[in-house]
């Protein structure tokens, strides 16, 4: 007789586990398996638009660390307007010794 693998509760694989026994999956399977869709879901949509969100601090220290050609490029793509506010907010930041903002 095989002994039966434990469902880890809390996990979307644990969420597969009930669906696979035929059980209903419980209520914290259910919520990690819903957090994990609607992750994969707004990974889906990045790739297919190649648009993220960052905080303009952490693009302002992220170009100050980066070389030339990569700043460069970036502002061929955001624009010199875009680069110039990004580096002001990461300056003022580290000014501040405020931790960069992050988004959530």
């Amino acid at each position: 007789m095989t002994k039966r693998k434990p469902i880890q509760h809390g996990t979307p694989a644990g969420f597969d586990r009930h669906r696979a026994l035929g059980d209903e999956p419980c209520g914290e399977c259910t919520a990690a398996a819903a957090i994990h869709a609607a992750y994969r879901q707004e990974v889906t949509d990045l790739l297919a638009t190649g648009a993220a969100q960052v905080p303009l601090d952490l693009l302002g220290a992220l170009l100050l660390a980066a070389p030339t050609e990569l700043e460069e490029r970036v502002e061929q793509v955001l624009g010199a307007t875009c680069v110039e506010v990004a580096i002001d907010a990461a300056e003022r930041a580290a000014d501040d010794d405020e931790p960069l903002a992050v988004a959530s």
